[in-house]
């Protein structure tokens, strides 16, 4: 833009001119600026939207919504959904557009679904309903109930019987209706009737009442006796006695209560007392044999019956009369005239006896057991109590006990009036004993009989006699029993070292009824392949004659030296048995408890690694190129005190190849030449100045676990890693080069403002890490130096990524 003389002259004589003419050019037309306006989206009422335009405005600008067709109006009306981009342009320039506005215009919003709702009817407590909307919810939606009156609330309560056209709306456009759910509150419902109801009452049999609702009946009703738990049964059983408030009320309204039915319950009614007897009936029988009835002996009380039992518990009714040589047993209960469940709690025995008179002797023979067998040693006694009872109505004189295997019986006792006559009420005692030989105890048995004989006082004397063999059985027992233990048996461990002894001692008791000889303890133990130990015997034989008597309690010692197995077993576990001979034959072997001594165990491991690769004292790093290989040496002991198996060396960083093993180690061994390793160094280690690596040994306990441990570079206690430190030496060189040619004669070169200058650049890594990033730059300003970064290896160089140009001035 500006002010120019145009003139014209001839151009075969520029000196002559004409005069000017003078030209204005304008500025640039400006472009409107980026349009400003309104916007009305689509509602349910007017499905279409609308732009206004808000700025620029004037008759100097038309507008477009799509680019291509431009108007003078403002607004833009009926717009379909999407986005328009308007811009305003000059109507004198229209290639002057301003920039575009997006705008969108929205679908055409939807209207609300249909609602749905929960709703409450009235009750009998809450005489109106209440509809609460459940979908759609929000804060986008405002409700009704009469297509009116709109609410933000989804709860409209207080409602009276009737129904009702539930909508919804947008808030954000109220032409937005849903189509209408209609909803029905049902009237109040009514109070069920007041209860009828059967009753039961209490009995002694069922000491508990019933109470059995008549009306109202169905399923929909409910029922209680407390007027606070319901249930759907009309049956309310196991009642105890007192008033109850019957009320029914509707399951679909539970506040629907009737007025209550007052209903009593009586107390239970109360059982007769047992019978009283005056007591038993016993007599010696007759001839012809007598009748004994114990109603003679039975009393009840007022309106109360007695009924006869054969058993004191259940059993049948029965007659009680007895005419038999014996005792019966009979039971009287009471029964209530007016309730036959009602009998007496307990009920009362009367025994009919109709003796034979005469003598009864029983022998009783200690010890004997009559379970099973006696035992008794030879030279033992048995003791024998012969008991002599009048089993008849008078006295019986001259009463004489005699047994053929007890040649002096003592007695008697028990003569309480000591006239010599054994009254029907006395029990007459006499004693003797009995020595068991060796040949009892090989028959299994001592059996004999006693004799007793007597006269009944009558008018002619009546002898009487009796008799009773006792049987003792006596044990063939040969038995022997041993127990086994040590001091060193804890619930610890002990820190046993090889060849420490152990204090075993054995306790043998002779637990049966005969003598036992050749007394042997075995305990694998102290047998080959183990180191022979002898077990003594050291106290017990009280006789000194080499055999364990009846009751004899020997006692034997012997000493364990430890050895290494059993301290890989981590304990000393072993039983002992005994063997003899009695004469019953060989005994059985008797086995002991077992005793488990426990042994400290502690296995671990320990590794050291180093390197063969030799360390510059001045630089205190090793000179190593890639390629070259380092060659590790592992030194592994035991440190533990158990013998480990399967050990074997790892390394735990790739590329470090280990071999030899596996080896076993006992406690305390060190093995330094069985493990070796190697690794090739790589450009990286040489890039990072160093190369760190951890081995790994693993060796398996005679438990079959594992110990392991990471191996330290110079001691077994530490866990330091192998370090082989790298010199590295970073270095770069460059040679720029220039694309110019030099006159030789001159020496110089020919060049004019603007001519280009093009240079070359060598780039060499000269040291031995790799080297990144690697850029050219140039210190003078006007050169431009293109290409790069490159990365490079040691000696690498590069030749044809850098270049640079500069222009020559003035």
């Amino acid at each position: 833009a500006g002010t120019y003389s145009v003139t014209a002259r001839n151009t075969s004589d520029p000196t002559c001119v004409s005069t000017a003419l003078s030209v204005t050019i304008n500025d640039v037309p400006n472009a409107p600026a980026t349009p400003t306006a309104d916007v009305v989206q689509p509602t349910c009422e007017t499905p279409s939207g609308k732009i206004s335009i808000t700025s620029p405005l004037g008759a100097g600008f038309e507008y477009s919504i799509d680019g291509t067709n431009y108007q003078a109006s403002v607004d833009f009306i009926n717009l379909t959904a999407g986005t328009y981009s308007v811009t305003a342009r000059n109507t004198s320039d229209p290639t002057c557009v301003s920039t575009a506005l997006s705008v969108t215009i929205n679908d055409v919003p939807n209207a609300p679904a249909t609602p749905t709702a929960d709703v409450v009817q009235p009750t009998c407590a809450v005489p109106t309903g209440k509809i609460s909307i459940t979908a759609p919810l929000g804060a986008g939606f405002e409700y009704s109930i009469d297509g009116t009156n709109y609410q933000a609330s989804v709860d409209f309560i207080n409602l009276i019987a009737g129904t009702y056209s539930v909508t919804a709306r947008n808030t954000s456009d109220p032409t937005c209706v849903s189509t209408a759910l209609s909803v029905t509150i049902n009237d109040v419902p009514n109070a069920p009737a007041t209860p009828t109801a059967d009753v039961v009452q209490p009995t002694c049999a069922v000491p508990s009442g019933k109470i059995s609702i008549t009306s109202p009946l169905g399923s929909g009703f409910e029922y209680s006796i407390d007027g606070t738990n319901y249930q759907a049964s009309v049956d309310f059983i196991n009642l105890t006695s007192g008033t109850y408030s019957v009320t029914a009320r509707n399951t679909s309204d539970p506040t629907c209560v009737s007025t209550a039915l007052s209903v009593t319950i009586n107390d239970v009614p109360n059982a007769p007392n047992a019978p009283v007897s005056s007591g038993d009936i016993s007599q010696c029988s007759e001839d012809p044999i007598q009748v004994l009835d114990a109603n003679t002996v039975i009393s009840v009380g007022p309106n109360e019956s007695v009924i006869w039992y054969d058993q004191e518990i259940g059993g049948s009714a029965v007659n009680p009369i007895w005419s038999a040589i014996g005792s019966k047993t009979f039971w009287a209960e009471a029964v209530n005239d007016f309730d036959n469940t009602c009998i007496s709690p307990n009920r009362t025995p009367v025994v009919l006896t109709i003796n034979d008179c005469g003598i009864n002797i029983e022998k009783i023979a200690s010890p004997n057991n009559t379970q099973g067998c006696t035992p008794l040693a030879a030279g033992e006694s048995i003791s024998y109590t012969f008991k002599v009872t009048n089993n008849g109505t008078t006295p019986i004189s001259n009463v004489v006990v005699t047994d053929v295997m007890i040649p002096t019986i003592s007695g008697p006792t028990g003569d309480t009036n000591n006239d010599g006559k054994l009254d029907v009420s006395e029990i007459w005692e006499f004693t003797g004993s009995y020595v068991v030989t060796a040949q009892d105890i090989i028959n299994g048995q001592v059996v004999n009989t006693a004799n007793v004989t007597g006269e009944a006082e009558a008018s002619t004397p009546f002898p009487v006699s009796g008799s009773d063999t006792e049987t003792v059985n006596l044990c063939q027992n040969a038995e022997m029993s041993i127990v086994k233990s040590t001091s060193s048996a804890t619930t610890d461990c002990i820190n046993f070292n090889v060849g420490d002894t152990i204090d075993y001692e054995f306790v043998v008791t002779n637990e049966g009824d005969v003598d036992i000889e050749d007394v042997v303890i075995t305990d694998p133990l102290f047998e080959s392949p183990n180191p022979i130990v002898t077990i003594n015997l050291v106290s017990g034989d009280i006789n000194n004659d080499g055999i364990l008597n009846v009751g004899e309690v020997w006692t034997f010692k012997a000493t364990y030296a430890v050895d290494q197995d059993n301290i890989d077993a981590g304990s000393i576990v072993n039983t002992a048995t005994v063997n003899g001979n009695s004469a019953l034959g060989p005994v059985d072997t008797a086995t002991s408890n077992t005793v488990t001594v426990l042994i400290c165990t502690d296995a671990s491991i320990a590794l050291i690694k180093t390197s063969d690769v030799e360390v510059d004292p001045t630089t205190e790093c090793s000179t190593l190129e890639a390629g070259d290989i380092i060659t590790y040496s592992f030194s592994v002991k035991n440190t533990g005190n158990v013998t480990l198996t399967d050990v074997m060396v790892s390394d735990l960083v790739g590329g470090v190849t280990v071999s030899g093993g596996p080896i076993t180690l006992d406690p305390g061994q060190e093995d330094t030449t069985t493990f070796t390793a190697s690794y090739t160094i790589t450009q990286a280690d040489i890039n990072a100045g160093e190369f760190e690596n951890t081995a790994k040994v693993v060796g398996t306990t005679p438990s079959n676990t594992q110990v392991d441990d990471e191996s330290d570079n110079s001691s077994y206690t530490g866990n330091n890693p192998t370090v082989v430190t790298i010199c590295t030496d970073a270095s770069i060189a460059l040679i720029k080069t220039s694309d110019v040619e030099v006159d030789p004669t001159t020496g110089c070169s020919t060049l004019e403002a603007g001519d280009i200058i093009t240079y070359s650049f060598s780039v060499k890594n000269t040291g031995n890490v790799t080297l990144t990033d690697v850029m050219v730059s140039d210190l003078v300003g006007g050169v431009t130096v293109s290409g790069g970064p490159i990365t490079l290896d040691p000696g690498q160089e590069d030749t044809t990524t850098f270049t640079a140009s500069y222009t020559i001035t003035q």
